[in-house]
């Protein structure tokens, strides 16, 4: 049986999980590591739109890490904790939406 680890943390009140071997796959897919993707919750213009798939309720994150770097972070709500389910630097599309939304 071979069962894929979690990564969790708390930071400020909130907790992050996600599974190591995505994590590692997103990496190699989009160039976004895990730990990055979860700083765009601390960008104070924020964005969130929904990312639903397949009848899975999920929201994307869009905002920018420490690192100046303007990410998609699609995620799901379990509790207190938010789990990331994959983070890639963001569209054309959802640059638009994340300069022009309540500006």
């Amino acid at each position: 049986m071979n069962i894929d680890p979690d990564f969790r943390f708390r930071f400020e009140e909130q907790g992050y999980i996600w599974n190591v071997v995505k994590a590692k796959e997103n990496i190699a897919n989009h160039g976004v590591e895990f730990e990055e993707a979860a700083e765009v919750f601390f960008d104070r213009f924020l964005r969130g739109r929904d990312a639903s798939d397949n009848g899975e309720k999920r929201e994307a994150a869009i905002g920018y890490s420490t690192r100046r770097r303007l990410l998609t972070v699609v995620y799901v709500e379990e509790d207190d904790t938010i789990r990331l389910i994959s983070a890639w630097p963001v569209s054309a599309e959802d640059r638009r939406f994340y300069e022009e939304e309540g500006y």
